[in-house]
């Protein structure tokens, strides 16, 4: 194995001091234009490929972000999983490169539990900030604060919300949306799939919605019209199992794309047909949408964009000595596409 080149091998070929091409790794004007082309030009010759984790130390700034997401008991395992079980983090997390490219930053990526410390991972890669996804900022914000971090939050409505930047969107509305649809189309006996609707967040919001809608059409939900899994495939396709017993539901509201998928996996292998046997509506419109069969109605919320405007909000923290905090809520829409029809004559239960 060839001997690393240092920064002292640079400066003796270059016939330079250490400090100037220290100077000129960190971007500092000290030194002429000349010697600044002779130091690149010796950097090339060399192949000489700098200590990231040393600059970082030396600027006090590592150009790195975090992107800490939910490891739930009710979900995947392990961030590896989370991310192939669930469109939408995909989505997330290439809206949150994309822009953190445009800036310079890195990504890395951590899956996180509840009540989980994330202080000695943030301390050992010296992050400049972090977005956060999920409910769980009152542990981390007093670690990020502690650390003089800057921290975003998505899909957040807890006190961290007060001390935070936060890129949301109208839930709430989502699920209105989703039920008002499906009533609509004559649809009464509709089953609300999820995974816990109790725990405040993104998904109780949808729910929340969801029980408004069929409260202004007069009529009360049931415990046994709400299905609860994991928000997955695999927990959608467990429930689609469970609806194929159940003869009285016409309609579902999923309140994640991924579980109406594997509720349209389960029909499909007994030659049950969508929408003529059961209407479904999923939520976050995820690329998979236009693609599933029938096309799924979902309601569409901009994921890709939110990633995007979660960096956003973090680099001017990053940025700046007394950030002001960013609270943003983004409208969603209801994609109509073939998943739902109306309720057949006398399918009514």
């Amino acid at each position: 194995m060839s001997k690393r080149v240092t920064v002292r091998d640079i400066a003796k070929v270059a016939g330079v001091s250490v400090a100037s091409v220290s100077n000129v790794l960190n971007g500092v004007d000290k030194v002429s234009e000349e010697t600044r082309e002779r130091i690149i030009q010796v950097m090339l010759d060399l192949d000489y490929h700098p200590n990231l984790v040393a600059r970082s130390l030396s600027k006090r700034k590592s150009d790195m972000i975090g992107l800490l997401l939910p490891i739930t008991d009710e979900g995947p395992s392990s961030t590896s999983l989370l991310l192939r079980d669930n469109p939408f983090y995909g989505e997330l997390l290439s809206g949150v490169e994309a822009k953190a490219s445009e800036y310079g930053y890195d990504v890395l990526i951590k899956g996180i539990r509840s009540g989980e410390s994330c202080r000695d991972w943030i301390l050992k890669r010296n992050l400049d900030g972090a977005i956060f996804l999920g409910n769980y900022s009152e542990v981390l914000s007093e670690e990020m604060q502690g650390l003089g971090k800057r921290l975003v939050l998505v899909d957040c409505y807890d006190e961290g919300t007060q001390i935070h930047s936060t890129i949301g969107i109208d839930d709430e509305n989502g699920g209105y949306l989703a039920a008002k649809h499906l009533l609509e189309n004559g649809h009464r006996k509709i089953a609300l799939v999820a995974s816990n609707v109790n725990l405040d967040g993104p998904i109780r919001r949808r729910y929340l919605g969801f029980k408004k809608a069929m409260e202004e059409f007069g009529i009360t939900q049931t415990d046994d019209l709400i299905l609860l899994d994991e928000l997955s495939f695999d927990g959608g396709y467990r429930i689609g199992k469970k609806l194929l017993k159940r003869n009285d539901i016409t309609a579902v509201f999923a309140v994640g794309d991924v579980m109406a998928f594997g509720i349209l996996k389960a029909m499909y292998e007994v030659g049950k047909q969508i929408p003529e046997d059961l209407s479904i509506v999923g939520f976050d419109n995820t690329k998979g949408c236009e693609y599933s069969k029938p096309a799924l109605t979902s309601v569409d919320q901009p994921v890709y964009d939110r990633g995007r405007m979660a960096v956003e909000a973090l680099a001017a923290a990053i940025q700046e000595e007394n950030p002001t905090l960013t609270h943003k809520t983004l409208p969603v829409s209801l994609k109509i596409r073939n998943s739902v029809a109306p309720l057949a004559a006398g399918k009514e239960v």
